[in-house]
């Protein structure tokens, strides 16, 4: 998985020729710079994909409302409802 910062993805999702990549993994230390980044994937994925699909956001850990890293693989290994593809973020 490439490693970019928040403003660079922010670039990469505002071009025409963006292609989403199956899993991505936002962290740092600018909590409301990674919740608009989120947003604005999120956005341009629903763009791309419609919004009949299915999107997930999911925090990574060990609390009663956070995933664990095998959940969110058994998630994209799932067969797509609409047959689309799949985006976890």
């Amino acid at each position: 998985m490439a490693k970019r910062s928040a403003r660079d993805l922010a670039k990469e999702i505002s071009q025409k020729t963006f292609a989403p990549l199956p899993l991505y993994r936002l962290y740092g230390n600018e909590p409301k710079r990674l919740s608009e980044t989120a947003n604005r994937l999120k956005g341009r994925v629903v763009a791309l994909a419609g919004e009949e699909n299915y999107f997930r956001y999911v925090r990574l850990g060990n609390g009663p409302e956070e995933s664990n890293a095998a959940d969110v693989v058994a998630q994209l290994n799932t067969i797509s409802m609409f047959g689309g593809g799949k985006v976890v973020w």
